[in-house]
C-alpha cells in the first residue's frame, strides 16, 4: 500500500472540520504551547477510510497522550510500527509501563512526517534497531534505509565497534498496511523486514536512548508467530536464547525438594 493512499494533507480550513473541532484545536494550541525545539506531534481527523493530516495543527510532542485523551471524537494522532522476521519468529520488546509486548521500530509522527509516515519508519529504525554479525563483521540494514551511519553508532555507543563502516543491505522492507489503533487513537502504518535468511551467527539490540539518559537494556524478546508466546531473547553478544532449556542441577535442586546434606 502506498503511504499517500489514505491521508489527504488539509489544514484548520479543512471543509471536514466543524467549527468546533477548529475551536478546540486553537484553543488547545493556545494553552498547550509548542517549545521552539519541538518538533511538533502530527495531527489528523479521520473521514471515513481517509485520514486529513492537519499541517497547521500544533501539538508539542509530550502532550501527544494527553491530547488523545482531551480531544474530540475522530481525532487521531500518527505512527508507524515495525516487524521484524527472523528465523526465531517475530521480535519484540517489553514495555514494563503497559506490561505488553511491543513491536519495533515504533514512533509517533513528527509534524514534517505527517504527509508520509514510512519516514517515521526510517528515523525510528535508525534510532532502535542494531542487527550486527557476532564476530562484529557486519551491521545490516534493509534495502530502503536511506543510511546506515547511526545504527552503526548506536551498536558503538554499547561498545560494539563494526569492521565494516558501510551497513550490508539485507531483504526489502514490505508495506502491510494501515493500520487503525482505536485505544490510542493512532493511524499506525506497519511495515515488515524479513531476515529469516541471514545465515551468519547474529544478534539483534534495542538501542533506543531511555528517557532518564543512557541505553534502556531492555533485551529483544522473540515471540512464535502461531501462538504469540514468548520463545526466546536475543541476548546481546550471545545471539538468540531459546527459553525452553533445562534446569542446571543444582536449579532443580532448589526449585526440588532440596536434597541438601
Amino acid at each position: 500500500m502506498n503511504t499517500s493512499e489514505r491521508i489527504i494533507v488539509g489544514n484548520l480550513e479543512s471543509s471536514y472540520l466543524s467549527l468546533l473541532d477548529r475551536m478546540f484545536l486553537e484553543k488547545y494550541a493556545k494553552e498547550n504551547p509548542t517549545p521552539k525545539d519541538d518538533p511538533g506531534t502530527a495531527v489528523y481527523f479521520r473521514h471515513g477510510n481517509d485520514f486529513i493530516f492537519l499541517t497547521d495543527a500544533l501539538v508539542p510532542t509530550k502532550k501527544s497522550r494527553s491530547f488523545c485523551k482531551d480531544a474530540p471524537h475522530g481525532f487521531y494522532l500518527g505512527g508507524t510500527n515495525g516487524f521484524i522476521r527472523t528465523a526465531n519468529e517475530l521480535l519484540a520488546i517489553s514495555d514494563e509501563r503497559l506490561k505488553f509486548f511491543k513491536p519495533f521500530p515504533s514512533g509517533r509522527a513528527h509534524r514534517d512526517e505527517g504527509g508520509n509516515l514510512r519516514l517515521v519508519f526510517e528515523r525510528e529504525f535508525l534510532e532502535e534497531v542494531f542487527v550486527f554479525a557476532l564476530d562484529h563483521s557486519a551491521y545490516y540494514v534493509p534495502n530502503g534505509i536511506p543510511n546506515g551511519s547511526e545504527t552503526r553508532l548506536n551498536g558503538e555507543v554499547i561498545g560494539i565497534k563494526i569492521k565494516s563502516e558501510e551497513p550490508t543491505k539485507l531483504g526489502e522492507l514490505h508495506e502491510l498496511g494501515y493500520f487503525v489503533n482505536e485505544p490510542e487513537k493512532l493511524l499506525e502504518l506497519h511495515v515488515e523486514w524479513n531476515i529469516s535468511g541471514l545465515s551468519v551467527p547474529y544478534s539483534v539490540l534495542y538501542t533506543e536512548d531511555w528517557f532518564r539518559g543512557g541505553w534502556p537494556g531492555i533485551p529483544v524478546s522473540v515471540l512464535s508467530l502461531e501462538t504469540g508466546k514468548m520463545v526466546g531473547v536475543f541476548a546481546g553478544q550471545q545471539g538468540f536464547v531459546p527459553i525452553d532449556w533445562v534446569h542446571h542441577p543444582s536449579v532443580e535442586n532448589y526449585l526440588g525438594p532440596k536434597r541438601y546434606l
